[in-house]
Parts: C-alpha cells; sequence; structure tokens
C-alpha cells in the first residue's frame, strides 16, 4: 500500500511526522497531547468538571457549563455530554444572549400564542431542531390564582398601577404570608373585642340587681315561735280603747 492510499484512509486526515494516521479520541475523551512526533495522546474527561461530546484527535475536553441566576440544573454533565440548563418557571431564554429574561404578562382578555421553550445548541453533525428542555405550560387553575392574588393587592393598596407584574411563584408568596396574617390579626382582635363585652354586660348586670335592706313596714304580722300571727298595727289601734273601758 502506497502512502498516497494510507492518508486517502485515515478518518482523522492527520498523520505523524512519520507518516502514521492520528487517531481520534472517542466520545468523553479529550486530547491531551496532539499527534506531531508522537501519536495523539487522550485522556478521560472529569465527570461533572469536563465533558467532550465529539469524536475528534485535536479537541480536549471543554469544561462543564454551570447554571446560575435564574437558570436551574434540568441535567447533570456528565463525561460525553455537557449539563442541560433551563430557567426558572415565569422566564424564558432569549436566543440571542441566552440569557434568561421574564415573560411578558398579557393584558386580560387577550390570547396567548404560544409559550417559550429553552433550547440547547444540537450538538455538531446533528441535524435536530427539538428541543431540549421545554418550560410546563401552566395549568389553568394556577393562571386564575395567580389572577386572582394579583387583583387582590391592586384592590388593597387602592391604586390604579398592578403591583404584582409577574406571576411567578416567588412573587406570590409574600402575598400569601401577607394575607394569612391579617386574617389572623383580625380573628384574634374579634375574640379579644367579645370577650371583653362579655365582662362588660355581666359587670353592669351585678351592679343594677336591686338590694333589699328595708324595715318591714309597721303593718307586717309578726312571727312568733309559736307559729301564731299578730298584727301590730290592730294591736296598737286596741290600746286606747282598753284604757277607755278600764277608766269608765
Amino acid at each position: 500500500v502506497s502512502l498516497g492510499g494510507a492518508k486517502e484512509a485515515c478518518p482523522t486526515g492527520l498523520y505523524t511526522h512519520s507518516g502514521e494516521c492520528c487517531k481520534a479520541c472517542n466520545l468523553g475523551e479529550g486530547v491531551a497531547q496532539p499527534c506531531g512526533a508522537n501519536q495523539t495522546v487522550c485522556e478521560p474527561c472529569l465527570d461533572s468538571v469536563t465533558f467532550s461530546d465529539v469524536v475528534s484527535a485535536t479537541e480536549p475536553c471543554k469544561p462543564c457549563t454551570e447554571c446560575v441566576g435564574l437558570q436551574s440544573m434540568s441535567a447533570p454533565c456528565v463525561e460525553a455530554d455537557d449539563a442541560v440548563c433551563r430557567c426558572a418557571y415565569g422566564y424564558y431564554q432569549d436566543e440571542t444572549t441566552g440569557r434568561c429574561e421574564a415573560c411578558r404578562v398579557c393584558e386580560a382578555g387577550s390570547e396567548i400564542p404560544g409559550r417559550w421553550i429553552t433550547r440547547s445548541t444540537p450538538p455538531e453533525g446533528s441535524d435536530s431542531a427539538a428541543p431540549s428542555t421545554q418550560e410546563p405550560e401552566a395549568p389553568p387553575e394556577q393562571d386564575l390564582i395567580a389572577s386572582t392574588v394579583a387583583d387582590v393587592v391592586t384592590t388593597v393598596m387602592g391604586s390604579s398601577q398592578p403591583v404584582v407584574t409577574r406571576g411567578t411563584t416567588d412573587n406570590l408568596i409574600p402575598v400569601y404570608c401577607s394575607i394569612l396574617a391579617a386574617v389572623v390579626v383580625g380573628l384574634v382582635a374579634y375574640i379579644a373585642f367579645k370577650r371583653w363585652n362579655s365582662c362588660k354586660q355581666n359587670k353592669q348586670g351585678a351592679n343594677s340587681r336591686p338590694v333589699n335592706q328595708t324595715p318591714p313596714p309597721e303593718g307586717e304580722k309578726l312571727h312568733s315561735d309559736s307559729g301564731i300571727s299578730v298584727d301590730s298595727q290592730s294591736l296598737h289601734d286596741q290600746q286606747p280603747h282598753t284604757q277607755t273601758a278600764s277608766g269608765q
């Protein structure tokens, strides 16, 4: 076999100084030392640190992508695949900058034509345009709750400007806590007022009760130990008559 034929059969298209075809490193391996005077030296990539998703005689292991800010990791970084990051709920990944941007809040009565999806760069040599991750659609119940809470906050504050501009779960937690605290304070105040009012009424009723300490009238009948009732008024009236009869 001629040297020219060997060059045509070399998959990498690279040769050492001696004319040997340079070998390529497999998936999950990176080039530690490219071929030249010697053959290619490969090294395994480190899990969660570096990765290599291509078969190459020149590419070293690449650092894993870090999910920062409003991004969360939906797939970890392994030796042959990079990490997949997705934006938090209520945000989408801008296709130009790659940053997470807040979703636009549609006005009442307007339609939502579609949902933003998070796309990752497809692997080299792949023709697939399917998204690697997709933001799940919120159920109608969640949308209704978010809209109702926003309306309540706007009404309480008495302002025509909307207070809640983002329908994220993080923004709704303080609203729920404020409403719950207001309900608890109102309930405690109501119970305290009822107890105070009840004690006040009981005290007024005790002061208004009559105390019968007046002496008995002169005409009250006297009760002796023998059970005979004597009318003191009649006895007093009879005394002058008795004295008159004895004088006669």
